[in-house]
């Protein structure tokens, strides 16, 4: 018969105890809040770098914030309400229609092109998800 590696037996033996959910970490000072919030406006919204078809959170991160990942993406999620591609994602669309209401006659690609999306594609899935908001 063999012999059961201890490892093994300790993990069978010692209960596993769950991992502290998101509920349980502690609010962020207002103040941190606020200041992430204005820190992504000012990147992402007035400098205009939404447009950046290949913008991710790692370059808000390493240019225009000064907080780490994890306050950053709970600011989104809990105050803002939404996930760092979705919140690009409907400045895109918001571009896209001041676009199509001011250059009615441009050629819809071009104004895809224009408002930040890489491709049609996820234009209209961008679109489909947040369009109706």
């Amino acid at each position: 018969m063999r012999k059961i590696p201890t490892f093994f037996l300790k993990l069978l033996l010692f209960p596993v105890f769950p991992v502290a959910s998101d509920s349980s970490q502690k609010p962020l000072p207002r103040e941190t809040v606020s200041r992430i919030k204005q820190q992504l406006q000012q990147y992402v919204e007035t400098e205009e770098h939404f447009l950046d078809p290949h913008l991710t959170l790692r370059d808000v991160l390493v240019v225009g914030c000064t907080y780490n990942r994890s306050y950053v993406s709970r600011v989104l999620n809990e105050e803002m309400g939404c996930t760092f591609s979705a919140y690009v994602n409907r400045l895109r669309l918001q571009r896209a229609d001041d676009l199509r209401r001011q250059e009615p006659q441009a050629p819809i690609g071009d104004i895809i092109a224009r408002s930040g999306f890489d491709s049609p594609s996820n234009y209209y899935k961008a679109k489909r998800k947040y369009g109706e908001e």
